[in-house]
């Protein structure tokens, strides 16, 4: 059975390690929570941190994904990936709102500081 991890860009926790969850799994997130948990899988919605994050090669050091509409809007990036979907820009945590689905191909995915 394959494993995913999903982090909300919230979720702090000082006793468990991203180490921790990588052995047990892949880790999913926001560009905001690759500093303290170094997700694999990292999600950005907004196109002008995106073009920084590729700027500095974001994408050399995790799975990087970007909307399908800025992967144009950026001059289709070499090695960055795309997610389908599109939100208002006041929309608050899209990121998190992607990272629950875009896994949902895995048996199961373990969410991490999701309120409803």
């Amino acid at each position: 059975m394959e494993i995913s991890w999903v982090l909300s860009e919230d979720y702090n926790d000082p006793i468990v390690k991203s180490e921790q969850l990588k052995d047990i799994g892949s880790t999913w997130g926001s560009w905001k929570t690759w500093r303290s948990w170094s997700t694999d899988n990292v999600l950005c919605a907004d196109n002008t941190k995106a073009q920084d994050l590729i700027k500095r090669a974001f994408h050399s050091v995790c799975n990087f994904y970007i909307p399908q509409k800025s992967y144009i809007f950026l001059n289709r990036p070499t090695g960055v990936k795309v997610f389908e979907g599109d939100f208002p820009d006041d929309f608050t945590k899209q990121e998190d709102v992607i990272a629950i689905q875009k896994p949902s191909f895995l048996q199961r995915v373990m969410k991490l500081q999701y309120v409803q």
